[in-house]
């Protein structure tokens, strides 16, 4: 049974010391995230957006890069949280839709998470009101777009484009139940029935079984067009974070293992966010800090002296049109899973908030 807002302990002692013996590294990783932070400070508009196209899903994740790593926000990081929220609201719908035109679901998934997770950095009290019930209608929203048709291959999944387009999207059913989760940590009312269904569909393709071991513990592509290695880090993060089978983890573990993430697309920053909070859930300790300094590399070797991070070879070409406000906001998220104060990253239940 999944328990959306479970406390549970997952780092070990051993993950600890793994930690502490790697600390030499924690130089590059604090210098890609300073450098990073610096970068998207310069890049936000004086309307709190960080520009187009996706403003919304780049204005939630340069929030997110600014207090995931961040225990008090000093005045002039406040300043920039508050205008993005500021945006936020006045270019959403009154609905609760928070969303961009293209990728409504992950944007408007992100967009919330962003706003669930600044909220208590909010010093105006006005909009930290309106903030709250902003988060309240974008929480029911979300839940609406779920599918519960009677269809066993979509049910629990959503739309890339909400109630539009064609089939679920098991990207955009990830980043959307990473937001349920966040909620239900802070006391928001979201159902077993709505986690259980999102993590069964976004396990849907697992390979217990194959004919070729090489593919099992992976996740098939998406039907649409989502590569092995994104789906099978989402599927880890899904099984690590939501009690999943012993025996799925355990594989899904061995094919994370035989598939090291290498620098190019078309998922690069989406498959190594979830990758690392699969391995960090899965008490993996030797693994995640291998992972980590592999992936804290690739990112170092394509940081500008600007802070900000390029794409790898093989994006996609309505991604690298989002530019580096989205990789650079991507690689501090990427890479400081370890201290992240973000609610979905940690195994406490936070104060309830947004009643």
């Amino acid at each position: 049974m999944i328990e959306a807002g479970t406390p549970r302990i997952r780092i070990s002692f051993v993950l600890a010391c793994v930690m502490f013996l790697c600390h030499g590294h924690a130089g590059p990783q604090d210098t890609i995230t300073r450098s990073g932070l610096d970068y998207l400070r310069l890049q936000q508009d004086e309307d709190g957006s960080f520009g187009q196209p996706q403003p919304h899903l780049k204005a939630g994740l340069a929030m997110l890069a600014l207090v995931c790593v961040q225990t008090t926000l000093n005045p002039k990081d406040i300043e920039h949280l508050e205008r993005a929220t500021v945006y936020l609201i006045k270019t959403s719908a009154a609905s609760g839709d928070l969303g961009d035109d293209m990728f409504r679901t992950e944007s408007h998934s992100i967009a919330l998470l962003a706003m669930l997770c600044s909220h208590e950095f909010l010093k105006d009290a006005k909009l930290k009101e309106e903030s709250a019930q902003r988060i309240s209608r974008g929480l029911k929203y979300l839940l609406r777009l779920q599918d519960r048709s009677s269809s066993s291959s979509s049910r629990g999944g959503w739309r890339m484009e909400g109630s539009k387009g064609r089939a679920n999207d098991r990207r955009a059913s990830a980043w959307a139940l990473l937001s349920c989760q966040t909620a239900a940590l802070y006391g928001m009312e979201v159902s077993k029935t709505n986690m259980e269904q999102g993590v069964r569909y976004l396990l849907g393709s697992f390979k217990a079984d194959a004919e070729s071991k090489d593919q099992i513990g992976g996740l098939s592509v998406d039907t649409l067009g989502l590569t092995v290695n994104l789906v099978s880090s989402m599927g880890g993060w899904a099984l690590a974070r939501f009690d999943g089978n012993a025996s799925m983890l355990k594989k899904n573990i061995l094919w994370l293992e035989k598939h090291p993430q290498a620098w190019k697309g078309p998922n690069y920053f989406y498959a190594t966010f979830f990758r690392l909070r699969a391995l960090k859930f899965m008490d993996e300790p030797e693994l995640y800090a291998e992972t980590k300094k592999r992936i804290m590399n690739q990112l170092q070797d394509h940081q500008s002296s600007d802070g900000s991070v390029s794409f790898p070879p093989g994006n996609a070409q309505n991604t690298i049109a989002m530019g580096s406000v989205f990789t650079t906001a991507m690689a501090v998220l990427i890479l400081n899973v370890d201290n992240s104060r973000l609610p979905c990253d940690e195994d406490y239940r936070v104060e309830p908030r947004f009643q």
